[in-house]
Formats: C-alpha cells, sequence, structure tokens
C-alpha cells in the first residue's frame, strides 16, 4: 500500500493510546512520505503483544516507522518471509492465545 499524505504500516497506519493488539502479523508493504513502518507508521504509548512482521516483504527494518507521543516498547518480531511460512511461526502466533490450537 502506497499514500499520498499521512502514516501507513503494513498493519496499522497510526496508532495512539488505548490501541492493543495481539497474536498478530503482517507481510505486507507500506510506504508514505513520512513515518511508514513495518508493522504501525507512527504511534505513540500503544500496546502490542506477541507480534511478527515479514522484513523481506515489507521492506522495512523498522516495526514502527516514528512515535508522536510517548515513545512506547512494543512486543514485535521481526522474521524473514522463510521464518514466516514455518510451523514455528504459528506456535509463536497460538503462544498467546488462551485457547490455543
Amino acid at each position: 500500500m502506497t499514500v499520498v499524505n499521512g502514516h501507513v504500516g503494513g498493519f496499522v497506519g497510526h496508532a495512539t493510546a488505548l490501541i492493543n493488539i495481539a497474536n498478530s502479523y503482517s507481510t505486507g508493504m507500506a510506504t508514505g512520505p513520512e513515518f511508514d513502518g513495518g508493522f504501525i507508521g507512527a504511534g505513540g504509548n500503544f500496546g502490542t503483544l506477541n507480534y511478527y512482521w515479514d522484513t523481506e516483504t515489507s521492506e522495512h527494518t523498522d516495526a514502527v516507522g516514528g512515535w508522536q507521543g510517548k515513545t512506547g516498547t512494543p512486543d514485535i518480531t521481526a522474521k524473514t518471509t522463510s521464518e514466516m511460512k514455518t510451523n514455528a511461526m504459528v506456535d509463536l502466533l497460538n503462544d498467546g492465545n488462551a485457547n490455543g490450537p
């Protein structure tokens, strides 16, 4: 996805407080004029748990394109395309799921 004006990420364009994301992944490419990231374009003080993004398909080395407001410490792990396609990846995503596989 490419945006002409605004923030863009592989999963969320802009995230601030009151957003919590868990057990998710992103493989999409996101490009824009400012604040583009592998997972979130721009954010501040948001929560993530057990999240992954593909550094190769997204063409991003950073999960978050830029911080606005309080800088967070998101639980977002970089993976290669081949790592994303493994059974171990499925297990990682189900780790945070109380219902499990």
